[in-house]
């Protein structure tokens, strides 16, 4: 699992949901294996945001990033 990257005012990342790979950014820092929602999605980029329970978004890991890539 991976961090999302900080770039500027937010953070960047990519999560999968229901199978799908999804590029995601968010406010606040995210750490692999947190539990976010999504806020909404602009295109193809989910604005994601921690959960106070958990979900079934989580970051990706390098090893399934190489895997579809």
């Amino acid at each position: 699992d991976e961090d999302f990257v900080a770039e500027g005012s937010h953070f960047r990342g990519r999560v999968q949901i229901h199978g799908e790979i999804w590029n995601a950014i968010s406010e606040m820092p995210v750490k692999a294996g947190d539990a976010l929602i999504v806020a909404r999605r602009d295109g193809l980029t989910l604005h994601v945001e921690p959960a106070a329970q958990p979900a079934m978004v989580f970051p990706l890991s390098k090893e399934q990033e190489k895997n579809i890539a």
